[in-house]
């Protein structure tokens, strides 16, 4: 499923309303955006994550292994800043001559993934300095070093969202770093920073995976019921000791610098609602007519059912596979022998 930045809705409403600058309304329209997402409400407005808490924390690790040195223009992004190999011109920590994000091509792959190591670690770039990286030889084939391990600095599972892309001169262990856990101590644990709705809570141990319900009770704290755990704050406590756990959950979907993304297709509506909501000020100030605003309201409604009616409509494969689903019913007899259909 295909999303985009809010920052392309931000330049359809500066385009559409004439304003050279947003910077004072920014927050604003990052927060009517969300607004704007969630009153869509459809199956896709959200993504569905899981993180996992256990009693001692770890840290999130990935690799990236190599078996020839990278060519010319090859690429990697780490946690969304891409890195280019290049054949001259790259980075030089003596004298800073070049940008961070171009590193030389070596003439063998232990040099290559030892200074690549080097670069990353002496990195001030925020997106990369969370974490260490270092060169080891894990293959035999490869003469020297020909790995490069990642490992975040804070344990945690938020370490699991840095990501990993790659292009054809190596393979990674996955496309995020993995592994990574935060911590549940005295039956509570923070929940991640993106929830929206929590979906699913499952205890890990070695021999089962238990699903939780919600305690019901009104002062769940003194609830004697196993396995059961209730939300305060940004916090998930639990009744019982819990152990290791897992949370899926609804998340809003967020780009490299951390602002969240919406579904492609709800731009416009989307635009129309922050429009909208910039116009109040000036319709509660008397700057505009009611009619004006209540105009802007009503293209809002229309472009939100719009993009509502657009998502749930079933796509081809989906329509094929009710067909098929509705042409093998078997009929049921009743009493008089008629069939129902």
């Amino acid at each position: 499923m295909s999303r985009v930045s809010i920052n392309r809705v931000a330049a359809t409403v500066a385009r559409n309303m004439g304003i050279e600058y947003l910077g004072p309304q920014w927050g604003n329209i990052i927060e009517w955006a969300m607004e704007a997402e969630s009153k869509i409400g459809s199956f896709d407005t959200y993504v569905k994550k899981t993180r996992l808490y256990a009693s001692n924390p770890a840290q999130a690790t990935g690799t990236i292994d190599f078996t020839v040195v990278p060519t010319h223009g090859d690429t990697i992004t780490l946690n969304g800043v891409k890195i280019t190999f290049v054949n001259t011109g790259g980075y030089d920590a003596a004298t800073n001559a070049f940008e961070f994000t171009r590193a030389t091509i070596e003439s063998d792959v232990a040099t290559q993934v030892t200074n690549l190591a080097a670069l990353l670690n002496a990195s001030t770039n925020n997106k990369i300095n969370i974490a260490t990286y270092a060169a080891s030889d894990e293959n035999t084939d490869v003469a020297g070093n020909d790995r490069l391990t990642i490992t975040h600095d804070l344990a945690g599972a938020e370490g699991n969202d840095y990501g990993i892309i790659i292009s054809n001169s190596a393979t990674s262990s996955g496309k995020t770093l993995t592994d990574g856990r935060s911590r549940v101590y005295n039956k509570c644990a923070v929940l991640p920073k993106d929830l929206i709705k929590v979906l699913d809570v499952k205890r890990i141990n070695a021999t089962s995976l238990d699903y939780m319900d919600p305690s019901s009770a009104y002062f769940p704290e003194d609830s004697e019921k196993e396995h059961r755990y209730y939300i305060r704050g940004n916090q998930i406590n639990f009744t019982r000791d819990i152990g290791d756990f897992g949370l899926h959950y609804l998340a809003f979907e967020l780009d490299e610098d951390g602002y969240p993304m919406i579904k492609e297709g709800h731009e416009d509506a989307i635009s129309a609602y922050i429009v909208w909501k910039l116009k109040h000020i000036d319709y509660i100030n008397g700057k505009i007519p009611r009619y004006l605003w209540k105009d802007l309201q009503l293209e809002w409604d229309r472009l939100c059912a719009q993009a509502r009616g657009k998502d749930n409509l079933p796509t081809p494969q989906e329509m094929e596979q009710m067909k098929r689903m509705w042409n093998t019913l078997i009929p049921i007899e009743t009493r008089n022998s008629l069939k129902n259909f």
